[in-house]
């Protein structure tokens, strides 16, 4: 393993643009998202957001989007300038996952704090409830975003679940 990035003070995620060459790394202890080149070199300070945590690079959709405390944020690629998307909606929005291609369901939040991994439109609108579990930690989407993949602190097991399901199947 090597280390390519130092001087982070507490990493808690990543994303990687690879189309623009680019590393984005969230840090809650710093309250900063960090950007560098896929090597790690050319770190710096890409925006404070206190509270962040999860973040998600939509190069399709040229926007980071990115949670901080009860909110979950969205802002360009190129410019930090945040606007909110949803606002105060959950309890702690640990992470966030996009799926660019969806006409609805496009947003995945884990609400840590709620229990709850949640569905938003694209625009943040009509929030559903796709899964409940005890602390969720992480969401996310397979490459070819046709199901939901969720992390239940609880259980060591990955469910997985189509995201128009009403089921989650265990997998592996």
């Amino acid at each position: 393993v090597e280390r390519i990035i130092a001087n982070l003070t507490a990493p808690f995620d990543i994303d990687i643009a690879p189309t623009l060459g680019r590393i984005f790394i969230s840090d809650p202890t710093a309250g900063k998202i960090y950007v560098s080149d896929l090597e790690g070199g050319g770190l710096s300070e890409w925006k404070t957001v206190a509270g962040v945590h999860g973040l998600d690079v939509v190069e399709d959709l040229e926007h980071v989007y990115y949670t901080a405390g009860s909110a979950v944020y969205r802002a360009p690629i190129d410019n930090a300038t945040a606007s909110t998307l949803v606002a105060g909606n959950f309890t702690l929005a640990l992470r966030v996952a996009v799926d660019p291609l969806a006409t609805t369901e496009a947003i995945y939040v884990a609400d840590f704090g709620d229990d709850t991994i949640y569905a938003l439109n694209i625009d943040g609108s009509d929030r559903r409830v796709m899964a409940r579990h005890s602390e969720p930690r992480a969401v996310c989407l397979p490459p070819s975003s046709s199901s939901l993949a969720d992390d239940e602190a609880a259980s060591s097991s990955v469910k997985e679940r189509n995201a128009n399901a009403s089921t989650a199947a265990d997998g592996v």
